[in-house]
């Protein structure tokens, strides 16, 4: 499994940080619309070790994608391999109708990119049917699975809202009903890597992203593994709070750094055993 670190914009390609991330997702909202701010900057630099980049569609940031013309631009400036397609929570028919006006448009501007989808539903049975239409569309070259959409999706079989207890289930039971082909990337980590290392198991997940190892670090949390529990998990829970993009490395102590540092080698460490 390959493994991005989401970082401040300063530490995208600082050698011990964002470097060792295997491939760059990046979040539109960050970009302006022609590309040229520090964060676009520092995208491309990244793009120059000829690693891969995805793009975000900013709905989680903005509360709705962005506009499919300047998601595609932007794909283009920063020769983005893959971009999201504008989805929208919980809504599996609003978000395959806008992915079929998406690929259209990518189709019509010939923009030379792939095109992931993101399942959305609120219960099992749409998410199912979501996820099997995204396998069987020749458009769809990558299935993104939230960390939103599942919980609210599969809650009434775990009769739980645990985010990782949830994502564990869908895993499992994607693999015995769909028994998905295609590339699927995972977003964001919570408190505990169960599922990091349980989607190990599983050939059809290649990609997760995450600022756990940045944020948790940052603000004094570490991973460790409790006697009671077969996996680690965040000390005191993950931390909420969004990454600050503007951080600057004069702000952050030797100690912190070095923290991260080692967080971010901890969750690499893991990914490889």
């Amino acid at each position: 499994m390959k493994h991005c670190f989401i970082t401040p914009t300063e530490f995208m390609n600082d050698p011990e940080i964002g470097w060792k991330s295997d491939f760059m997702l990046v979040l539109s909202h960050l970009l302006d619309r022609d590309c040229t701010n520090k964060y676009a900057e520092e995208v491309i630099k990244f793009r120059e070790s000829w690693k891969t980049i995805y793009l975000d569609n900013g709905l989680f940031e903005n509360l709705e994608p962005e506009s499919g013309k300047d998601l595609l631009r932007k794909a283009e400036l920063i020769w983005a391999e893959y971009v999201f397609a504008p989805d929208y929570l919980y809504d599996n028919t609003k978000t395959a109708l806008a992915f079929n006006t998406f690929a259209d448009l990518r189709d019509e501007l010939e923009v030379d990119v792939k095109l992931a989808f993101v399942v959305q539903a609120d219960n099992p049975l749409d998410y199912l049917n979501s996820y099997k239409w995204a396998e069987e569309n020749d458009r769809i070259d990558m299935i993104w699975i939230s960390i939103l959409s599942v919980p609210k999706s599969f809650e009434s079989i775990t009769q739980s809202d645990d985010i990782t207890l949830n994502r564990i289930v869908c895993m499992k039971i994607l693999e015995d009903f769909i028994k998905p082909k295609k590339d699927a990337h995972l977003l964001w980590l919570w408190s505990s890597l169960w599922d990091l290392v349980e989607w190990k198991k599983y050939n059809f997940i290649k990609s997760n992203d995450s600022s756990s190892a940045f944020q948790n670090w940052l603000f004094g949390r570490k991973y460790h593994k409790p006697d009671s529990e077969p996996y680690p998990e965040v000390d005191w829970g993950k931390i909420e709070e969004k990454v600050n993009f503007d951080s600057q490395r004069e702000f952050i102590d030797d100690i912190k750094y070095k923290q991260i540092v080692e967080n971010i080698d901890f969750i690499t460490n893991l990914i490889k055993e």
